[in-house]
């Protein structure tokens, strides 16, 4: 009989939550990227409202090349630049947190995070936002280093060395 009712109750919360509006972001979203500037989003789902608390931080890792970064647009009236290096970006709410709420009955991108990048490569790049929820992360597009392939001429000479020490090793078992 107490595990029918846990069962119940914990049915009950999920229900609960799953149907409320205050929730988790759904993701960082890259809008746009020319000439090295790569402009991001936040992305909520429909009817779901995503808070951040003063303090909180937006944070994108794993890029290639930063030389700096801004924020605009409704992200701006929350966010400033906390930190940039050559591999991330770091975002800090200032503002008073009843400001900072994003969301509302339809899906919607908000704001602009805006990343500067000597690299024009697009790559899997990672996110992390301290919600008023808590922390969400994933992955978006984003400026990341090719990486480096081996000219055929390399490829080529080692192969051939390769197959002169197998010739060698044959030739001295023989003997």
């Amino acid at each position: 009989m107490n595990r029918v009712r846990v069962l119940t109750v914990l049915a009950t919360v999920a229900v609960v939550l799953a149907a409320s509006p205050w929730g988790f972001a759904s993701s960082i979203t890259l809008v746009s990227n020319v000439g090295g500037v790569y402009d991001y989003g936040l992305t909520n789902a429909a009817h779901e409202i995503v808070g951040f608390n003063h303090n909180a931080t937006i944070t994108l890792s794993g890029l290639s090349g930063v030389t700096g970064a801004s924020v605009a647009g409704n992200l701006g009236i929350c966010f400033t630049v906390n930190s940039v290096t050559p591999s991330s970006v770091a975002y800090a709410q200032t503002k008073v947190p009843s400001e900072c709420d994003f969301g509302g009955s339809a899906a919607e991108t908000t704001g602009t995070l805006t990343v500067d990048s000597s690299v024009l490569t697009l790559g899997t790049v990672d996110f992390s936002m301290q919600t008023a929820a808590g922390l969400v992360s994933g992955t978006t597009q984003g400026p990341v280093a090719a990486a480096k392939v081996p000219e055929p001429a390399s490829l080529l000479l080692l192969g051939t060395a390769l197959l002169g020490l197998v010739g060698l090793a044959r030739r001295k078992g023989s003997r």
